[in-house]
């Protein structure tokens, strides 16, 4: 007997069993993470090694697994706990580039898996430009016509970034950056 199934069935059949694969191998990488004495999380390894990346297809199963894996209230709990620390852009080099800036983030919002986050930028905020080199307060030039929205959108990215990598990554919710404000 012959079966035929159409292209979304095919593509839906691929789809389940990449997330299964997804999971177990998700599953495995976090217990080995805990025999090692880490916390179970998200990295690049695993990224690179299941050939995702981060809000691209199969991310959420990843997300999910890791979620799944801690139970829905200790990864409620993880991304809370890990959120109440101070940012310090200068513990991210690979990420910030040329700013130096320290933040906090206030939860606003939490959804079944789901944070969201107001940030507040704390005083002394610095960006250096690749273009000569200076140094400018943040808060001062994001107000120039020329390059203010180009650093806004920059440090929003480093933000953005940072807290997937220590709060998403750990806990399995996906997080949202609500409002930024320049202390």
């Amino acid at each position: 007997m012959k079966y035929i199934i159409s292209e979304s069935q095919h593509r839906r059949l691929i789809e389940s069993v990449k997330f299964d694969t997804i999971t177990k191998v998700s599953t495995n990488w976090f217990k080995k993470q805990i025999s090692r004495g880490e916390d179970p999380h998200i990295d690049g390894s695993l990224l690179m090694f299941l050939g995702i990346k981060v809000k691209f297809r199969g991310y959420i199963a990843i997300m999910e697994s890791l979620t799944n894996f801690l139970g829905i209230e200790t990864a409620y709990n993880v991304g809370v706990e890990r959120s109440k620390k101070t940012f310090d852009t200068n513990d991210y080099p690979n990420i910030a580039g040329g700013y130096d800036f320290k933040f906090t983030l206030d939860l606003n919002k939490s959804e079944t898996t789901q944070y969201e986050f107001d940030v507040k930028v704390l005083p002394g905020a610095e960006v250096t430009l690749i273009t000569d080199g200076s140094t400018h307060e943040i808060k001062d030039i994001v107000n120039k016509e020329d390059i203010g929205w180009e650093i806004q959108n920059e440090m929003d990215e480093i933000i953005d970034e940072i807290v997937i990598n220590e709060i998403a990554h750990y806990s399995g919710f996906f997080t949202i950056i609500t409002k930024v404000e320049l202390m």
